[in-house]
């Protein structure tokens, strides 16, 4: 009876050892490895997308008088969206990185281990773990890209454009320039009438009267140059003002709600002031000529 009891664990010891199973640790570090590679790969790139729509957004965001603008608004749903997607794939990526450490500190100094050691459920959840991670990957790359593109859709779409900065900027140094040489000429050519009526005066060519209500010409025509001169010092102003907030862009945003359309209708309107001056000047001008015959 004691020689069957004994051959009946010595075979049941035979068959529990014949069913233990083993994962050779390299190979699973080899595929574990393959996978996270090929993630990494993948989100470097996704990365990248983010970093540059991202700073597509803050750049317009800056550029914004109010982010209650519903054109804004939709802009800024969007982006939250966006956010929301690339950082469900951050972690899914963060996910497996760190499936990958556990495997490592699992299994030092282990070429093997069998399903009788206490690592192998372990094991097990970990390729469990990884294995969900990287079938939601899938899905949360795809979910991604669609929020990528729906975010530049509703920047293409708003009424925020952009726009080179070096050309704005060289556009509105060249109409700087032409109206101080406006400047410098209307100056010239109103000490030349203010010389001529005191020649024309001092010569007996007019009268007393017709001095005096030239002067009071004169005196017109200098209150326009002063606006001249003053708006155009203020369009300098508005230059610099323009350039040192956007001394870091390569483009700018216009548009309405634009800091920098704003600024555009306040150097319009001075160029308006300069120009409305010039017809008066024009105007007085044309009375201030001495008249010889």
């Amino acid at each position: 009876m004691n020689r069957k009891v004994s051959l009946l664990v010595f075979l049941s010891l035979i068959l529990l050892n014949s069913c233990v199973m083993l994962y050779n640790t390299q190979d699973i570090r080899n595929t574990i490895n393959s996978n996270v590679d090929q993630t990494n790969r993948n989100y470097s790139k996704v990365k990248a997308d983010y970093e540059q729509k991202n700073k597509i957004f803050e750049t317009l965001k800056s550029s914004i008088i109010s982010v209650k603008d519903p054109s804004f608004k939709v802009i800024s749903d969007e982006k939250l969206a966006f956010d929301s997607a690339y950082h469900n794939l951050t972690k899914t990526k963060e996910d497996i990185n760190r499936c990958q450490q556990q495997f490592e500190q699992l299994v030092v100094g282990k070429s093997k281990i069998k399903s009788n050691e206490p690592e192998w459920d372990k094991l097990k959840q970990i390729k469990s773990d990884m294995t969900l991670s990287t079938s939601q990957l899938n899905g949360l790359g795809e979910s991604y890209t669609s929020r990528s593109n729906s975010l530049v859709g509703a920047i293409n779409n708003s009424h925020y454009k952009r726009l080179n900065k070096s050309t704005f900027s060289s556009q509105m140094q060249k109409n700087i320039g032409e109206l101080k040489n406006s400047l410098l000429e209307v100056n010239g050519q109103f000490k030349l009438f203010d010389n001529e009526m005191r020649k024309a005066y001092m010569s007996k060519q007019i009268d007393d009267s017709t001095y005096q209500s030239k002067k009071e010409i004169a005196a017109k025509i200098l209150v326009e140059l002063n606006i001249m001169e003053a708006a155009a010092k203020r369009l300098v102003a508005l230059e610099s003002k323009f350039q040192r907030r956007n001394n870091k862009n390569d483009e700018i945003w216009i548009g309405e709600n634009t800091e920098t359309n704003a600024l555009m209708k306040k150097i319009e309107s001075k160029i308006d002031v300069i120009k409305k001056a010039q017809l008066e000047f024009r105007s007085l001008s044309n009375a201030l000529k001495p008249k010889t015959e």
